[in-house]
């Protein structure tokens, strides 16, 4: 393999984004316009910034995390841009888009710093120049970017929906490495409905023992039976949805390990 594929294969795997493009006409469901916030009002809305390799990780988003990916010192040097990067279409539509969202993402002097903190930026690298290069990038438009950045933060909650409706696959990107707390952060949302029934169903009881007329009490037991009855419905269908569920994610895990290549081999 001579040095010019090398470098062509590097590049790619820098700047491609191919799960994302791949859902490209769904991305409106996890996120809308090209709405990419400085990374200062990220630590605002208290999102850690976490760095990402991985180009289809750049700004995807949760409540607490922001992935950004660093910028690669080579789309700074611009003559390694015109010659390996301008004269390939896909590649140069990538790294324009790539670097826009990086001219909103480093809008003021203390995002230049916390850039440079989380080693998205190069070290050695002044806020002067840096605002001039921003500049010029803000100019770029948005037919000449790859369609992934026609979307700015993408929430990854909703990735992992697209990506299981549209692609038949669990996740977009597995944030939780155990079951436990996977389960724990799904069925939150669960404690709150649980506290909610539990207030209902006491307050039907307190009505009961009171007491009224005979129709407000048939009302009530008739009441108190159906309301009963859809909770204990709901339980059982949320316990066998839990059971089918944990069932799917451990076949699909058991496959992935028996596909994947082994990265080792004895002696």
């Amino acid at each position: 393999m001579d040095e010019t594929t090398k470098i062509h294969d590097f590049l790619c795997r820098e700047l491609y984004v191919p799960r994302l493009n791949d859902i490209h006409k769904h991305l409106w469901i996890a996120g809308w316009g090209e709405s990419i916030h400085p990374l200062h009002w990220h630590l605002m809305v208290r999102r850690n910034i976490v760095i990402a390799e991985d180009p289809d990780m750049h700004l995807v988003c949760t409540d607490r995390v922001v992935f950004v990916k660093p910028l690669p010192i080579c789309l700074l040097d611009y003559d390694n841009y015109l010659q390996h990067i301008s004269n390939h279409e896909c590649l140069s539509l990538a790294a324009r888009g790539f670097l826009r969202s990086y001219a909103r993402l480093v809008v003021h002097e203390s995002d230049f710093l916390l850039a440079q903190q989380h080693n998205l930026l190069p070290p050695d690298m002044e806020w002067i120049e840096w605002s001039i290069l921003a500049k010029e990038l803000l100019g770029i438009s948005t037919a000449s970017v790859n369609k992934r950045y026609r979307y700015g933060e993408l929430r990854l909650s909703r990735l992992n929906l697209i990506y299981r409706i549209w692609r038949g696959r669990l996740m977009y990107f597995r944030l939780h490495r155990s079951y436990t707390a996977y389960f724990s952060d799904q069925y939150k949302s669960s404690l709150v409905l649980f506290a909610y029934t539990t207030v209902v169903h006491t307050a039907l009881q307190t009505m009961l023992n009171v007491g009224g007329s005979s129709l407000s009490v048939q009302l009530l037991y008739q009441l108190s039976f159906w309301f009963g009855a859809l909770t204990i419905g709901s339980v059982v269908a949320s316990v066998l949805f839990l059971g089918v569920y944990l069932l799917v994610i451990l076949l699909y895990n058991l496959q992935a390990t028996l596909r994947e290549p082994r990265q080792f081999k004895i002696d």
